[in-house]
């Protein structure tokens, strides 16, 4: 029996124990994390009961045989030498160590011990890569010549994004996109080998703030074969592939379909290969998807497959004392490569120290911090302040892109509403804080978080700060659609609505940081303002896909053609703030921030999207008992899949909602009113 411990309970550390449970010749005896509830967490799951907090405890009390090191790449050339000098052979997850001279002492100090290391190059065992290696190396297709890989990778995941601060990702030698480059690399240097030149070119095509490299085409010389590797995180689609060209033929191996392809040398004439030649490859692919299909109804192809495959032929090379199946050649060829794309890779890290002001036009006294500087209000609000001549901050977050707030040469400070401690900083020596940021997209933790957490740290912040006035910016969506009858106006007094959760994870975050907002209307050291916006659009943002559903050329609305928008542009959004911030009257007050005219869906639909881009759209209109009809449907499809989207009778009365907004009290008190008629804003 294996004696196995793990290091490091994250998302892939999830993998290693479901492979190993179904593995009768080990047994997992400990887990080690230093966030210890992790390690609880992930043996209850698995039924491991003995977690400790540190590697140290747990290769003292346990006698291991392999270690699975899962920490992040900075822990990795640590945590192996722990393990190597007390003889614990270790499978280690990528990029095995930061450095090529970490990894070389790594495996310097391994064979002095008589242990093993395995790097978890799982690509190499997938079932595809598998039957194409056995191909390609039983010679039927002549030697090979080249080897190429392509990887998309999607850095707008909550794991990237919802962090607090900066994701250690970011900070590796070679940047976000060195901790995906092992897969690609190690696919193609199996067949070039250690590489006598390596080429670099990185290109930055703004999916990264500040200009970082977002993009890398890898060249590569091996000593008879010559490799490609492009990695890139532009593309909006996944492509993961590797494709190696022979004498004879080319083989392709697509990890996102889980497909074979081989194209081979043909004695037929050219003429007839074109036509025959489709008819093979579809033949391949449909025999993949049906061999696809049976494999994951049997339960024979699994996300991480290649993972099982290599631990269990890593636990054989231990228990039979032969060689690891992925060699020391072939981890230090990666190795070198990596440190090579640290050097040539470009600008890879980002700058996150404070930027000051650099405008020489601030006329006023008053200095005011934005939070969500960077978003779609954020920005504009900025703007208007800038133009009136306030001292601007910015409160951002690490992968925010700036170059609108540097431009406008405001002040700029890293930090997360989520994060006390920063905002208060940020509030240091400020008069008014307008609290814009709040995360409606992404985990139920991440966006009630951001709502509620934040603003009970905006109020924090204030007092702290001795902040004069907080103008928070809530939204339409926090009042009780269901306690309005269709064609009533909606005024400061309407009710609010007592059961948020109902309508969804981001209409509950907004609601009850209202109740915040609320509870700090009349503070005696930083009075709030509230602003309630209608649905926000201009400078360019899609209404379309905002106000309904469109498919292909038919837009899907739901209710008829008498549908009342509730609207505002966003620059009068950011001109009501102005007018808040300069009239002391509006503290502890709340007002809706609507544009006045009242337009029926249909009159948007002719005069604007028909009479724009929009010339042949169709439109759908979905009564309410036939959007009622859908919404059970997918609830019960939601029921059946355990996933999937949702639609509850409060969402659906919310979508119908045909009402008037009132923003008189806003127009009295400010003066404030839209910068132009609601339908001549639209055509802008």
């Amino acid at each position: 029996m294996t004696r196995v411990g793990i290091v490091g309970c994250g998302r892939v550390a999830e993998y290693h124990l479901r492979f190993m449970s179904s593995m009768k010749d080990c047994q997992v005896v400990g887990l080690a994390d230093t966030n210890i509830e992790n390690a609880r967490s992930l043996g209850a799951r698995f039924g491991v009961d003995t977690v400790y907090p540190s590697l140290e405890e747990l290769l003292d009390s346990q006698g291991l045989d392999v270690l699975h090191i899962a920490t992040p790449p900075a822990c990795h050339y640590s945590d192996a030498k722990a393990a190597i000098e007390r003889g614990v052979n270790i499978l280690i997850e990528k990029p095995v160590a930061l450095q090529q001279c970490d990894l070389v002492e790594i495996y310097d100090l391994a064979t002095a011990k008589g242990v093993s290391i395995c790097p978890d190059f799982i690509q190499l065992f997938h079932p595809s890569m598998e039957r194409a290696r056995a191909l390609i190396e039983s010679g039927e297709l002549g030697r090979v010549i080249h080897c190429e890989s392509n990887l998309s990778v999607d850095l707008n995941i909550p794991e990237l994004r919802e962090v607090l601060g900066l994701h250690w990702s970011y900070r590796l030698p070679g940047g976000v996109l060195h901790n995906y480059i092992t897969h690609p690399l190690y696919l193609v240097l199996n067949w070039v080998g250690f590489p006598k030149r390596i080429v670099t070119i990185p290109k930055s095509f703004g999916t990264l703030p500040q200009g970082l490299t977002d993009h890398m085409d890898i060249v590569l010389e091996g000593e008879r074969i010559t490799g490609r590797v492009v990695l890139s995180a532009v593309p909006r689609f996944t492509a993961y592939y590797v494709q190696v060209f022979c004498e004879k033929g080319i083989v392709l191996v697509d990890f996102e379909t889980m497909t074979l392809r081989v194209a081979r040398e043909s004695k037929l004439p050219r003429v007839i290969n074109r036509v025959t030649s489709n008819f093979e490859t579809s033949y391949q692919l449909s025999k993949g998807a049906v061999a696809n299909v049976a494999a994951v109804l049997r339960k024979k192809l699994v996300p991480y497959h290649g993972l099982r495959t290599l631990m269990q032929r890593y636990y054989a090379s231990i228990r039979e004392h032969t060689e690891p199946p992925i060699s020391r050649e072939l981890a230090l060829a990666v190795g070198k490569v990596e440190d090579s794309v640290s050097h040539q890779g470009g600008k890879l890290h980002l700058h996150l120290s404070c930027r000051p002001s650099r405008r020489a036009n601030v006329a006023r006294a008053q200095q005011v911090l934005v939070t969500g500087a960077t978003g779609y209000l954020g920005t504009e609000v900025a703007r208007h302040l800038v133009r009136e001549g306030y001292y601007v901050r910015a409160l951002v977050r690490p992968l925010s892109h700036t170059e609108e707030l540097e431009r406008l040469g405001v002040a700029i400070i890293y930090g997360d509403i989520r994060d006390l401690q920063t905002l208060q900083e940020a509030a240091g020596g400020i008069d008014i804080i307008v609290h814009v940021a709040a995360g409606l997209r992404g985990s139920n933790k991440f966006i009630l978080d951001s709502c509620i957490l934040g603003a009970t740290n905006v109020a924090e912040a204030a007092r702290a700060n001795a902040v004069q006035r907080v103008i928070y910016i809530s939204s339409m969506s926090v009042y009780s659609f269901a306690a309005v009858r269709r064609g009533r106006v909606i005024t400061e007094t309407s009710a609010l609505d007592s059961r948020p959760e109902k309508r969804g994870i981001s209409s509950m975050g907004k609601r009850w940081a209202e109740d915040v907002a609320l509870s700090h209307l009349s503070d005696p050291v930083a009075p709030w303002t509230i602003l309630r916006p209608s649905l926000i659009f201009g400078n360019g943002r899609d209404l379309v896909h905002s106000l309904e559903m469109k498919v292909g050329n038919t837009l899907i609305c739901l209710g008829n053609r008498k549908k009342l928008l509730r609207l505002v542009h966003v620059a009068d959004v950011a001109e009501a703030i102005i007018r808040v911030i300069r009239t002391d009257s509006t503290r502890g007050r709340v007002f809706n921030v609507s544009h006045h005219d009242q337009l029926h869906f249909r009159d948007y639909v002719k005069k604007c999207l028909r009479a724009g881009r929009y010339k042949n759209l169709r439109v759908l209109y979905l009564s309410y008992w036939l959007g009622s009809l859908g919404a059970v449907g997918v609830r019960l499809l939601r029921r059946v899949l355990g996933r999937g989207p949702n639609m509850s009778r409060e969402q659906l009365r919310y979508l119908y909602s045909s009402v008037v907004v009132d923003s008189s009290s806003l127009r009295d008190v400010t003066g404030w009113k839209p910068s132009a008629g609601l339908l001549e804003q639209l055509l802008w």
